[in-house]
């Protein structure tokens, strides 16, 4: 089944087309919006949207950003990212498959995600390693957790170094951690 999400996001009306089998099909989830609303972003990041779904937080990126990259594992969730993406009349956005980072080999000044926290600690630890290892220096690793975090947020720490919690809203909490300058 086919859903049409309508809703403003940062100031600005999107339209998001989903479908059933794909995270929070019906509307934007409350981890994804405090996402959205509460996320940095620089007129020239090169932004990536680390497991984008259907693709909003990208997309409303795109908006305020140089350049977007999307990239999901799932081919349902990359279709409706492209629909989505020319829907809003993104223009500067790249959609790929990429099983996390296997298919990214660019460097970011922003990397932005709502994780699969499901998926366990294991893959937590590689998303955070791998973020780091994909940001350029002074680059930030921003996402929204609503289970472990402050086991997260510890590894973080060790991580970068540099972590803010950003906001916390209603079990969620947005967290942003900077590369530091080498």
């Amino acid at each position: 089944m086919e859903y049409r999400i309508c809703t403003v996001l940062r100031g600005i009306y999107f339209v998001f087309y989903t479908s059933s089998g794909l995270f929070s099909p019906k509307r934007i989830d409350p981890g994804t919006r405090l996402l959205i609303e509460y996320m940095e972003l620089r007129p020239e990041d090169k932004l990536l949207d680390l497991g984008c779904g259907y693709g909003p937080i990208g997309i409303v990126a795109s908006k305020f950003v140089r350049e977007v990259h999307l990239v999901d594992i799932d081919r349902t969730a990359l279709r409706y990212a492209r629909i989505n993406a020319r829907m809003n009349a993104c223009s500067n956005v790249l959609i790929y498959r990429s099983d996390l980072f296997s298919a990214v080999k660019d460097k970011f000044s922003n990397i932005v995600t709502n994780p699969p926290i499901s998926a366990g600690k294991q893959l937590m630890q590689r998303l955070i390693k791998e973020s780091w290892e994909h940001l350029v220096p002074g680059g930030l690793f921003q996402l929204v957790l609503r289970r472990g975090q402050k086991s997260y947020l510890e590894l973080l720490k060790q991580t970068f170094g540099s972590v803010e919690v950003v906001k916390k809203k209603a079990g969620y909490w947005i967290i942003k951690a900077e590369k530091q300058q080498s």
